[in-house]
């Protein structure tokens, strides 16, 4: 891949208290710097297997700050998970809140599908009712 540093600079110019020259002016190369930086951590996070997905187009640390997050929820997903158990969503959320680890319903949807991708949960074809009277699908450790 190659960078267009003009094209990233005019996408994510990052303001400094850095002055060039005296002149009151924050520096252009500290900015560029500064952009190169926060860029590449989130080529870092692209290259790898995600757990947060960044539809809101945040950058930087809050960036990295989610994923974090997501990543630990994604390790309570499979902490709730012994051998044999073939557990629903709405049962893992239900597992978790009784180890007092809160989660949003969508958030452990989305950990069930980032750990079915990873390799470390099977999607069961066997449903079980589930919330509001609907059916679930199943996962299982792999």
């Amino acid at each position: 891949m190659i960078l267009d540093l003009k094209e990233l600079y005019k996408k994510q110019p990052i303001k400094t208290n850095f002055c060039e020259c005296g002149k009151g002016q924050p520096s252009t190369t500290m900015q560029t710097t500064k952009t190169i930086m926060y860029y590449l951590l989130e080529l870092e996070l692209m290259n790898r297997e995600n757990s947060f997905f960044n539809t809101t187009a945040e950058s930087g640390q809050l960036l990295m700050n989610y994923e974090s997050i997501a990543k630990g929820q994604e390790t309570d997903i499979l902490s709730v998970f012994n051998v044999g158990d073939k557990l629903t969503p709405y049962e893992v959320e239900f597992k978790l809140s009784r180890s007092n680890k809160t989660m949003l319903i969508g958030s452990v949807k989305r950990g069930l599908t980032n750990l079915t991708s990873k390799g470390k949960l099977t999607k069961l074809n066997e449903m079980r009712e589930g919330a509001y009277g609907r059916k679930n699908y199943l996962w299982t450790l792999k």
